[in-house]
């Protein structure tokens, strides 16, 4: 059983405090994250879809959305990728990169996430996807999880 939870406790309202949080690994996302058979389902489809984008060399990704929040069935695992000079984009599933229209649709399709390049601007904020996820409804801050993809971290 996994025991190391550096992934700080939910807030009264169910969200995580504010800031950026690092995972302890894949075991503490399971876990943390796992629990009703949606989540599971979720964690499933995540995992097959985070090994494409580590193949390819991709450090971290964020998680976000109602998938890292108390919310018992989440719809999705919203969060966006590391783009950096060791991601080989050849070997990047084409659905990533989002290009296309329907690159967004494939992703929740096959993977049940929302997952956008890091370095992208979400349109009506105008902030990059780590600063914009980082930001609740309400205009409140809100927490966010960082999960490794190096070797032995996932």
């Amino acid at each position: 059983m996994y025991n190391r939870i550096v992934i700080p406790p939910f807030t009264a309202s169910g969200i995580l405090p504010p800031g950026i949080h690092d995972a302890d690994g894949w075991e503490e996302v399971a876990q943390r994250f796992g629990g009703t058979p949606r989540r599971e389902a979720l964690l499933d489809r995540l995992r097959l879809g985070l090994e494409n984008p580590q193949d390819a060399g991709c450090s971290w990704v964020l998680l976000d959305g109602s998938f890292v929040t108390g919310k018992p069935d989440p719809n999705d695992v919203d969060g966006c990728w590391q783009l950096a000079s060791t991601v080989d984009l050849d070997r990047l599933d084409s659905c990533f990169r989002l290009l296309r229209r329907t690159d967004r649709a494939t992703l929740r399709e096959r993977f049940g996430m929302d997952f956008f390049r890091a370095n992208q601007i979400e349109a009506a904020s105008g902030k990059p996807f780590p600063e914009f996820f980082q930001v609740h409804r309400d205009g409140g801050l809100k927490g966010i999880v960082r999960l490794s993809l190096t070797t032995g971290s996932s």
